[in-house]
């Protein structure tokens, strides 16, 4: 874990290969304000992910004043809403294969999520398979409890941050750092 701890700073003067996964609705917004900051000199390339049945996250982004994105990807979902829990293995898995493909061919350094379960198979892939870092930010409407994918990506996650500091009392790992977005 020491290793995995030194990994960013021993990047000190290295551009950082990141990886930033759009989810529909709230969740795109949410990811914007997340990263509008994010230094782009030094966080590059910058590979933006949406899932193939989403049709407003990269219109939204591009719209967005100041926006720039010159690589975009598209991966299934693991699961459509109000998708058949037994169906949900093969998308899953189809899901999974198409995650870590285009994990190895990026080969990201850092991966930022907040929430839509399309992020599941690309960080936990990422985990498992690369020396890569996960910061997970829980969604803003999660006052009292952290939602699936975060319940998922709890133990993946190498920094889990939360806007309500009262999730950073039940969730051990999880960081309260003020207003996110």
């Amino acid at each position: 874990e020491k290793q995995n701890n030194n990994l960013l700073a021993n990047m000190s003067d290295e551009k950082i290969r990141t990886m930033i996964i759009f989810g529909s609705g709230g969740h795109t917004t949410e990811m914007l304000r997340l990263t509008e900051k994010l230094d782009r000199r030094k966080y590059a390339p910058i590979f933006y992910v949406v899932a193939e049945s989403d049709t407003t996250s990269k219109p939204k982004a591009e719209a967005t004043p100041g926006f720039e994105a010159e690589h975009w990807l598209i991966i299934p979902r693991a699961r459509e809403v109000g998708q058949s829990w037994f169906s949900t293995i093969f998308t899953t898995l189809k899901a999974l294969l198409v995650a870590l493909m285009l994990l190895f061919q990026k080969k990201p350094q850092l991966i930022i999520a907040n929430g839509p379960g399309t992020c599941l198979p690309l960080c936990i892939g990422a985990r498992i398979f690369l020396q890569c870092r996960i910061i997970f930010c829980e969604s803003w409407c999660r006052v009292d409890h952290l939602s699936l994918t975060g319940k998922l990506i709890y133990p993946f996650a190498h920094r889990f941050l939360v806007h309500w500091p009262k999730l950073s009392k039940t969730y051990p790992k999880a960081e309260y750092i003020g207003r996110l977005c």
